[in-house]
């Protein structure tokens, strides 16, 4: 732990790295974000949005703005990225007036992005199909050998060239030391559930999830909170359903690999990502055999069209109600109001679980690709995802078929899926 001015306090993030005989000297902004790297007297300065999301890095006289994720400039060149649903597939760098890609691409060049089971990138084609460039990589994310055409290395996140570091998005990671180089601010609770996913990282509906403590006092000040629980009820593991529901089941995770905030994806980097820099913690898994996949898809696909029904009735009966009461305006308004919201609800939950089917569609289509008999069993898992803003309240669907892609779902949805991947 070392102490950093600029924050007034003492901080966990990692203020100097010296790696192969070379030292980083790094900066952090009021909101725990990294701000500047300083390597052989030349300063990388990051700026970010409201959302913390990165908007600009400026190297010397260089600035590159990163508009989205499909768009961003360093000066007169622009670089474009397309997408096949969340997997980046191509690039195309753009080198006229402006970034200008001149008429029918002309001052253009399109290169085809090919990821390895992780999304790393791991090979580029040119528009005819030769090989532009190609790259391996350690089990941590250092480059073994190669090159590549793209920043979007190591499981598809932007690698910064000369800082020895990747950008995951809420934190910066190093693959060198295999470490992130700042903490995960929450580590997740003891599982009351056994067995499959529930148990990787100890998180179910019951569990408390423990903020980063940043001082001596708040620690011990917890510590004795759940020494007391212990006393009055004894070892965790023996409290009653009861107990647990009422002090949110303390003492930790259930893989103490989950303690280390600053360990990349648990320390199994060859099955896990981590999309965002925070981790997403396992709720539970389901194994399917393809046949039964297929079944659910075709349910999802129904029940989707049904709540589609659903919500375009409602609609109807919302207007036939609304005008049988327009005598009265206020009853009128009310009733439209309410009704409103029942075919909004209804209609985001058609939408969402018509994506659940899509997303099973396209993971029974990759068992069929990799030759997959009908009674091979595939791997569904359901995790809680812990990031800022909206997803805060977000579950993912993933599958050990497709690791590095996940269907996010909220409300309704993600309620009735938390409760089949759970006992609870």
């Amino acid at each position: 732990m070392q102490t950093d001015a600029s924050l007034g306090s003492f901080t966990s993030n990692m203020l100097t790295r010296v790696e192969n005989g070379v030292s980083y000297t790094q900066g952090w902004n009021q909101e725990n974000r990294l701000q500047t790297v300083t390597v052989n007297g030349a300063t990388t300065t990051f700026t970010y949005d409201g959302d913390g999301k990165l908007v600009k890095k400026t190297v010397g006289i260089t600035t590159t703005y990163y508009v989205n994720a499909g768009y961003e400039k360093t000066g007169s060149v622009v670089t474009k990225y397309y997408y096949a649903g969340s997997q980046r597939v191509a690039m195309r760098v753009c080198t006229g007036t402006n970034g200008s890609c001149g008429p029918n691409g002309a001052t253009s060049t399109l290169t085809y992005l090919h990821a390895d089971h992780l999304g790393s990138a791991s090979l580029s084609t040119n528009a005819t199909g030769g090989k532009v460039s190609e790259m391996r990589y350690y089990p941590y994310g250092e480059m073994r050998s190669g090159a590549m055409a793209t920043d979007r290395q190591y499981t598809g996140q932007r690698r910064e060239i000369g800082l020895g570091l990747y950008d995951y998005n809420a934190r910066y990671y190093d693959p060198y030391l295999n470490r992130f180089i700042q903490a995960d601010s929450i580590v997740p609770g003891a599982a009351s559930g056994t067995g499959g996913g529930a148990a990787t990282l100890g998180y179910d509906s019951n569990t408390r999830l423990t903020p980063l403590t940043v001082n001596l006092g708040e620690f011990a000040a917890q510590i004795n909170a759940e020494n007391r629980e212990v006393l009055q009820f004894g070892a965790f593991f023996q409290w009653d359903s009861k107990t647990r529901q009422e002090h949110n089941v303390p003492m930790g995770p259930a893989n103490p690999q989950a303690l280390n905030r600053y360990a990349y994806c648990l320390n199994n980097p060859l099955r896990y990502t981590d999309p965002t820099g925070h981790e997403w913690v396992v709720i539970g898994e389901h194994q399917y055999t393809l046949s039964q996949l297929r079944e659910l898809s075709r349910n999802m696909y129904n029940m989707s069209n049904a709540l589609a029904v659903v919500a375009i009735g409602e609609e109807l009966a919302g207007l036939a109600l609304g005008a049988a009461l327009s005598p009265v305006p206020p009853a009128g308004v009310v009733a439209l109001v309410v009704i409103g919201g029942c075919v909004a609800i209804n209609a985001i939950e058609a939408i969402q679980v018509g994506a659940l089917h899509d997303y099973l569609e396209d993971v029974i289509a990759e068992a069929e690709k990799r030759g997959y008999n009908e009674s091979d069993t595939i791997t569904l898992t359901l995790s809680d995802v812990r990031k800022e803003g909206l997803y805060n309240a977000a579950v993912c669907l993933s599958s050990d078929l497709t690791p590095n892609e996940g269907l996010y779902t909220f409300l309704i949805t993600a309620s009735a899926l938390r409760t089949a991947f759970t006992s609870q």
